[in-house]
């Protein structure tokens, strides 16, 4: 009883003492066969197992300490099978990602080795707390989150108060400010405006340019002489025209009248443009382009055939129930008798009978022209007036001549007075 008492002495020494050696930073296998502890085993009457395991797990206790105040602490997922070395587990910090996560230290010299004899078996290895790592990393995200959840919200109330903004506040970029809109924010809602008003203007262009062109009618144009106010100008000149069967082709982008036309039937199946539907409808609200009634104009081959120019002297005819068209083409020597269709009329008692119409015709439209030209007393180059014009007095050294002139001028120095052309003696 008392070798027993006086063994559990000299176990609790031997305890003590490979708890001391641990500290110290001793070496196991040295430490343990060294001969005070092999004589301190010896000596003992009785050495079982758990005493050895008290000894083993005292030594790592100390060895534990020492290293917990002077060594590295690493951090795993590898099992206790890699550790070797200096590696002692401090304790296992919670599951990561499956695997159970194991607190480190080592000796400052051996981190390099245990930690490429962690990698070698595709473990990972950190110096810090993964989970709580990650446990930061995501209430910093969140945080983040949350903070731009309410700018995005006061930059949603911003927003929404610059569609109700009056164009004063909306120029006032402090203001537009103070209510959380953005710089962004102000700009496009300043384009959106933009781009709204001129797609109203756009908008109102096109109902308005296009409800004065009939789709689908004739339109006359009567031509436009205008004379030159001097000598040596060009006179502006617009020919006489007829477009049939117009119809609108819009452009890209769609209802903008500069880049839509109007088109006119070309009696083949296919249409051509004759201007944009800003000009047409310009040139329809200021009386230079009318619309056609009922019969006014000649079918169009019959126009095609003598010439636009000459549309209106085209003249219709009925002999003996057949109706032809009688006209001149421009520079021509005789009158073309024409059907429906723009073809020759070739038969003799039609041919005769039309043109002494024609002719008696003509002549009462130049009798009707002498007789207004000599009550406006108004001198022309085709048309001269019924009376004489007395001579004036020349005033200085200014050219003087007959009044009148070419087209109905008044001027006493014009080139037709200077050569006399004015008046027929």
């Amino acid at each position: 009883m008392a070798e027993a008492e006086a063994w559990q002495g000299d176990a609790m020494n031997l305890v003590e003492a490979a708890r001391a050696a641990g500290a110290a930073g001793q070496d196991w296998n040295r430490w343990i066969m060294s001969d005070e502890v092999q004589d301190a085993i010896m000596a003992a009457p009785d050495f079982n197992t758990p005493e050895q395991e008290a000894i083993e797990q005292a030594f790592t206790e100390g060895r534990r300490e020492k290293l917990a105040a002077t060594g590295r602490i690493m951090y795993t997922t590898a099992p206790k099978d890699y550790d070797s070395g200096s590696a002692v587990e401090l304790a296992v910090m919670g599951d990561f990602f499956g695997k159970p996560l194991r607190k480190i230290v080592v000796e400052p010299d051996d981190y390099q080795w245990q930690a490429n004899r962690y990698g070698s078996g595709t473990y990972g290895v950190w110096d810090q707390d993964p989970i709580e790592e990650d446990r930061h990393a995501r209430e910093k995200h969140d945080k983040h989150r949350a903070e731009m959840a309410a700018v995005d919200a006061r930059r949603a109330a911003g927003a929404a108060w610059l569609r109700t903004a009056t164009a004063e506040e909306l120029a006032n970029e402090e203001l537009c400010e103070e209510h959380g809109a953005t710089w962004q924010a102000i700009r496009d809602e300043r384009t959106r405006r933009r781009e709204e008003a001129a797609g109203k203007k756009q908008g109102d262009e096109w109902s308005s340019a296009t409800s004065v062109i009939p789709v689908g009618a004739t339109l006359i144009d009567d031509g436009e002489y205008i004379v030159p106010t001097m000598v040596g100008l060009r006179p502006i000149h617009r020919p006489a025209a007829v477009h049939y069967d117009v119809k609108i082709v819009e452009g890209w982008p769609h209802g903008n009248v500069e880049r839509a036309e109007v088109h006119e039937a070309t009696g083949k199946g296919s249409s051509k443009s004759f201007g944009t539907v800003a000009h047409v409808a310009d040139m329809i609200t200021r009386g230079k382009l009318r619309v056609a009634g009922p019969g006014e104009v000649p079918p169009r081959a019959v126009v095609e055939r003598i010439g636009y120019d000459r549309w209106k002297d085209i003249r219709r005819v009925e002999v003996g129930g057949k109706i032809v068209w009688v006209g001149r083409a421009m520079f021509g020597s005789e009158d073309l008798i024409l059907d429906e269709n723009g073809r020759l009329v070739r038969a003799k008692k039609i041919v005769e009978a039309a043109k002494a119409e024609a002719d008696a015709a003509e002549r009462a439209r130049i009798h009707a022209v002498a007789t207004k030209a000599s009550e406006s007393d108004v001198g022309h180059a085709w048309a001269p007036p019924s009376k004489r014009v007395a001579r004036r007095r020349p005033r200085g050294r200014r050219l003087t001549g007959r009044r009148g002139g070419w087209f109905g001028q008044r001027g006493r120095h014009s080139v037709a007075a200077r050569k006399g052309w004015t008046r027929r003696r």
